[in-house]
């Protein structure tokens, strides 16, 4: 396995909740040999899996918390659409139609919104020209992974890291991942 030489910056959303003075000291201490490359990534993995646990105990706690609030919400603005529509009806509205009370006002405002019957009416002057044609992003990459070309398109292998407990069960699933790339090395070899 490579070691890592040198800190690579994070986003810029993430240096708020980053300890990067920590991450820092691993990467020295592998460089400077204080600590092997297998520990620092222990440790950080270990560290990743806690960061994990906790928030998704944290998400099941809290879960059930926010879908009822969630709910209620919903009911809440539901509520007040209604009592707004009673109201309407009740008071028939215009700019004119006030009612005033020590307790509450009711008034009404006015908005403009365009409504178009007939868009084949409408001038030319006053359209949107078409819109550019749109990749299928789907399409080409159907034609690309069967072995045809699409000028101007690629693919293009990106890398997800996974962090998992480790173990007997983690040794076996990486066995069958190399066992999985050989195979499709191999297929791909016969097939060209």
């Amino acid at each position: 396995m490579s070691q890592t030489k040198e800190l690579i910056n994070p986003p810029a959303e993430l240096e708020d909740c980053l300890d990067l003075e920590a991450a820092e000291q691993g990467v020295i201490a592998i460089n400077e040999k204080k600590q092997t490359f297998e520990e620092v990534v222990t440790g950080l993995a270990r560290w990743y899996l806690y960061t994990d646990a906790k928030l998704r105990g944290l998400e099941a706690e809290y879960r059930p918390i926010i879908e009822r609030l969630e709910g209620d919400l919903t009911e809440l603005e539901g509520r007040k659409k209604y009592i707004k529509s009673v109201l309407s009806q009740i008071i028939a509205p215009s700019l004119e139609s006030t009612f005033v009370s020590e307790a509450v006002s009711v008034f009404f405002t006015a908005t403009t919104q365009l409504k178009i019957d007939s868009p084949a009416l409408i001038p030319i002057e006053y359209c949107k020209p078409p819109k550019e044609p749109e990749p299928d992003g789907d399409a080409i990459k159907k034609a690309l992974k069967n072995g045809g070309e699409v000028e101007g398109a690629r693919l293009q292998q990106n890398f997800h890291i996974q962090i998992k407990e480790g173990g007997v069960r983690a040794a076996k699933n990486a066995r069958l991942r190399s066992d999985k790339r050989v195979k499709r090395i191999t297929e791909n070899e016969m097939a060209a």
